[in-house]
């Protein structure tokens, strides 16, 4: 059985758009992607508000919780 924990994440997405992301991560990688042309390290993680699995740069990250802000 795999745990799914939750963490809140302080977030700067490509549009420099800032916010408190609620997520469910289940992989990093060193790669790069359609948002993310350069190769960096990409954290997957199922965003909770999107309802859909997104890639954050980890350098866009400005803060991790495990606690609900």
């Amino acid at each position: 059985m795999r745990i799914q924990e939750r963490v809140w994440i302080d977030y700067t997405n490509y549009k420099l758009e800032r916010s408190i992301r609620e997520i469910i991560p289940s992989r990093i990688e060193f790669a790069n992607s359609e948002w993310h042309p350069d190769s960096q390290w990409l954290l997957t993680a199922y965003d909770v508000g999107k309802g859909a699995d997104r890639e954050f740069a980890l350098r866009d990250i400005h803060k991790w919780s495990s606690i609900k802000p």
